[in-house]
């Protein structure tokens, strides 16, 4: 009978425990909602308004789904501008035993995370969502698509929005119109006509012809055209072109602003390399360094910067065309100087004989460039052995009085080590070093201005050396290093290197 059981009777019997630890889990939280749910009924109703019916959710149901491509993503689309959120019985349960007087601490903190409040039922809600339900089929294409709403009582005290859809198929482009215009910006135009957004056979949506109006101020803006803005393009959509087709036709208007479609030129610039507004700079002590017909460099007092580093620097010159992009280089690679505290750029316009343009006020406002620090280390080994180090900086941003990043860091440390050739000997090792490093904000090398005037922060030549000796009584170790290289930051976060 015994050995009956240890064969078989006691195989199956843990057989039957070995549940599987997911298994285990899925079973723990079915239990937890079953108990809760056990609660919920005589615990959430007396917290609960009897005048005001809690929302139980929404339903959608489409008609006609058959001429749609992606029913599921219709409906999630359409899902998605339901206005309301109910809340579980569980998770009112929760929110209203863990109710306290306290808006803090961990009963609070709880009832947060596992606890939401009752949702009523608000009819203005469901409007909305009727209302976004509308919008999202016209300005997607399902135009003649129409939407019901409804409402059912799960019971006394829930109430469900219902939401039934007469689905149409999507519109597709058939043709788009683009103004026909002689003009400097009719001409630009026309070039962007092949890398539009806007292409026959695609579908219609609002979201592209948004798209489309941001490309085209976006590079408007790079070719010159200073006024015009996305809200100088506005679209009639016919449709009427066909069945399910739709026709685009694209319309200019200058508003308010007759400059809109002008192109701008780059006239005179001037630069405070000091500004300050309680500066008087019609006084004698202003002085004034004309370096091109059309760069001015004004001062009040004595600048540490030498003028033709702040000239490398602005790309936007007299005879060019206003170009947004490199404004925003110029901007940035001033900043990227660490010299300026802070940069204000600013634009006015003047009318001359032949064309408009727009006058470069650049008002720089300069940091502190040096700097020291210094850093004490103190380690500790098995048997309370201690040693210490310390490591001293200097640093300048503005070396030669042309914006050259300096730094010198010396260091020294000194602590027991085991020696080499008797594992039970210690031994005292001290270390020295001394580094140095100078980035000159240039490119040097061939077409070092090419490559400054498109980049968005400083190309920069690095020159570093390095000295580092090693003292033990068993050894010593020097090393020397010397660097050339560049240094690019591509972005916030990437910075390249090459030596």
């Amino acid at each position: 009978m015994n050995k009956e059981l240890s064969q078989y009777g006691q195989s199956s019997f843990f057989e039957v425990l070995a549940v599987k630890p997911r298994t285990a889990t899925v079973l723990a939280y079915v239990c937890l909602a079953l108990l809760g749910f056990c609660f919920t009924g005589c615990s959430v109703q007396q917290h609960l308004s009897d005048k005001t019916p809690l929302y139980d959710g929404s339903t959608l149901r489409v008609s006609n789904s058959e001429v749609l491509q992606n029913e599921k993503e219709f409906e999630r689309e359409l899902t998605a501008q339901v206005q309301q959120q109910e809340a579980g019985q569980i998770a009112m349960w929760w929110w209203f035993k863990l109710a306290g007087p306290k808006e803090k601490g961990v009963k609070h903190w709880l009832q947060k995370k596992l606890g939401k409040p009752p949702v009523y039922y608000k009819p203005a809600k469901a409007n909305l969502s009727l209302l976004l339900m509308r919008d999202y089929l016209k300005d997607n294409g399902y135009f003649g698509a129409e939407v019901r709403h409804d409402t059912s009582y799960s019971d006394a005290s829930h109430i469900q929005d219902s939401f039934i859809v007469a689905a149409v198929p999507r519109a597709t482009i058939d043709t788009v119109v683009w103004p026909v215009d002689s003009s400097a910006f009719g001409y630009f135009l026309d070039q962007q006509k092949l890398t539009s957004f806007l292409k026959k056979g695609d579908f219609y949506a609002i979201s592209t012809l948004d798209a489309e109006r941001a490309r085209l101020d976006q590079l408007s803006a790079r070719e010159g055209f200073f006024e015009f803005s996305k809200n100088n393009i506005f679209y009639i959509v016919d449709s009427t072109e066909g069945p399910n087709r739709v026709g685009i036709y694209m319309r200019l208007s200058a508003g308010a602003d007759s400059l809109a479609f002008n192109r701008f030129g780059i006239g005179n610039t001037y630069v405070y390399p000091n500004y300050s507004r309680l500066a008087n700079y019609g006084g004698e002590e202003t002085d004034s360094i004309k370096l091109d017909t059309d760069l001015r460099i004004i001062r009040h007092s004595t600048v540490s910067l030498h003028p033709e580093v702040l000239e490398r620097r602005i790309g936007l010159r007299s005879g060019e065309v206003y170009n947004q992009k490199i404004y925003e280089n110029t901007l940035n690679q001033l900043l990227d100087l660490g010299v300026f505290k802070y940069v204000n750029y600013e634009f006015q316009k003047r009318q001359t004989d032949s064309t408009t343009v727009v006058d470069q006020y650049i008002y720089l406002t300069q940091g502190r460039s040096k700097e020291i620090s210094y850093n004490l280390e103190a380690t500790t080994r098995t048997g309370a052995l201690l040693g210490l180090g310390a490591t001293g900086t200097y640093s300048d941003k503005n070396l030669f009085n042309g914006a050259e990043d300096f730094s010198v860091s010396l260091s020294a440390a000194a602590g027991p080590q085991t020696s080499i050739a008797d594992a039970t000997e210690t031994i005292i090792a001290r270390e020295f070093g001394l580094s140095t490093e100078l980035a000159l904000p240039r490119f040097v090398g061939p077409f070092s201005k090419y490559i400054e005037r498109t980049a968005f922060y400083i190309p920069r030549t690095v020159i570093s050396a390095r000295y580092q000796l090693l003292d033990r009584s068993d050894f010593g170790l020097q090393t020397i290093s010397l660097k050339l290289g560049y240094r690019y930051r591509a972005n916030r976060f990437v910075t390249h290197e090459l030596y």
